[in-house]
C-alpha cells in the first residue's frame, strides 16, 4: 500500500509539469485543482478537509503565513490531496499514520525543490561539509523551503552527507532538533557535555555576534559527541544561525573526493537572487 502511494504521487508530481527553471506556483496549482486555502489564528497546524459536499480546503496557521512553513505546508497537503481524491484510505495504526506523513513529506521536497535545480547547484558544489551546507542555504533560499526539508532532499539524494540541526536548552543542554540521517536517527538525542564536540559547538554559537560562527570539527571530536550516527562521518563544520541553534553538516569517508576539496564552494545563482522571483505563496 505504501509503494502504492509512492508511486501515485510521483505520477501526480509528473502531472503538475514544474520544470527547472520554474518556480513552482502554489497559488496557481491550488486553483487548478479547486482547492481552497484559509488561515486559522489559533491552530498549531496544517488539515486538509472539504469545504462543501464537493471542494476540498487547506487550513493553515495564521502565524506561519508567507512563510517558508507555509508553502511546504501546502505542498504536503496537496499530498494528502492527492492520495483521497484516488479513494485513498485514513492510516489504520499510528505506523502507518507516520509512513504516509513521510511519503507526503517526500512528495513536498520533490515538489517545492525540482531536481534539476538541485542537481544543478550540487553540480558547482565542492564535496565538503562547507561546501554542502553552502548548497543547502542556497536551495532553501532559492526555494523558500524549510531548511531541514532541503537538508534532508539533499542527503537523500547524495548519500554521502547528512545535516544536523542542535539548539541549546534553556537548562545548558544541546539537543538535536533536527536530523537528516536516515529515518531521523539522532532525533532529540543530547549531546555528551564538556566534550570537545559540545565545546566547538558552544564556540560556534557565541561566536555569531563578532562574525566567526563556522567552526570546523574533526573525526575525533564526532566520535566523542554520544551521538552513534557521526562514528560513521569522516570530519564536518558547525555553522551558527543564533547563539542558541547550530547547524552541524558531516561527510562519510565514502564523500566523493571529500579530502581533496579546499576551496571555497561557487555561490549558485541558478534562479537568481530569491528577492527578484515570484513563489506565488
Amino acid at each position: 500500500m505504501l509503494q502504492d502511494r509512492d508511486q501515485l504521487l510521483h505520477c501526480e508530481l509528473q502531472r503538475l509539469k514544474v520544470r527547472y527553471p520554474e518556480v513552482p506556483d502554489l497559488a496557481d496549482i491550488c486553483s487548478r485543482l479547486d482547492i481552497a486555502i484559509s488561515y486559522v489564528e489559533h491552530a498549531t497546524h496544517p488539515t486538509l478537509g472539504k469545504d462543501g459536499p464537493v471542494r476540498f480546503q487547506i487550513r493553515l496557521p495564521s502565524r506561519n503565513r508567507g512563510t517558508s512553513y507555509e508553502r511546504f505546508s501546502i505542498a504536503h497537503e496537496l499530498a494528502h490531496y492527492f492520495l483521497l481524491a484516488s479513494g485513498d484510505t485514513t492510516p489504520a495504526t499510528k505506523s502507518e499514520y507516520w509512513k504516509l506523513e513521510t511519503i507526503c513529506d517526500k512528495f513536498a521536497r520533490d515538489l517545492l525543490v525540482p531536481a534539476d535545480f538541485a542537481n544543478d547547484i550540487l553540480a558547482h558544489t565542492e564535496k565538503t561539509p562547507a561546501g554542502m551546507l553552502a548548497a543547502s542555504d542556497a536551495l532553501a533560499a532559492a526555494s523558500r523551503t524549510p531548511w531541514l526539508h532541503v537538508a534532508r532532499w539533499l542527503s537523500a539524494a547524495v548519500g554521502w552527507c547528512w545535516f544536523l540541526r542542535i539548539s541549546l536548552q534553556k537548562d545548558a543542554r544541546l539537543i538535536v532538533s533536527g536530523s537528516s540521517f536516515p529515518k531521523n536517527a539522532e532525533q532529540s538525542r543530547r549531546v555528551r557535555a564538556e566534550t570537545p564536540f559540545s565545546d566547538r559547538l558552544l564556540r560556534a554559537m557565541n561566536g555569531v555576534e563578532c562574525g566567526a560562527q563556522t567552526v570546523e570539527v574533526s573525526y575525533g571530536q564526532l566520535l566523542k559527541s554520544g551521538l552513534q550516527s557521526l562514528k560513521t562521518c569522516s570530519h564536518g563544520v558547525i555553522v551558527a544561525t543564533d547563539a542558541a541553534t547550530a547547524r552541524l553538516a558531516v561527510v562519510s569517508r565514502s564523500a566523493p573526493g571529500a579530502a581533496e576539496c579546499h576551496d571555497p564552494p561557487r555561490s549558485p545563482t541558478a534562479w537568481g537572487p530569491p528577492s527578484q522571483l515570484n513563489f506565488g505563496f
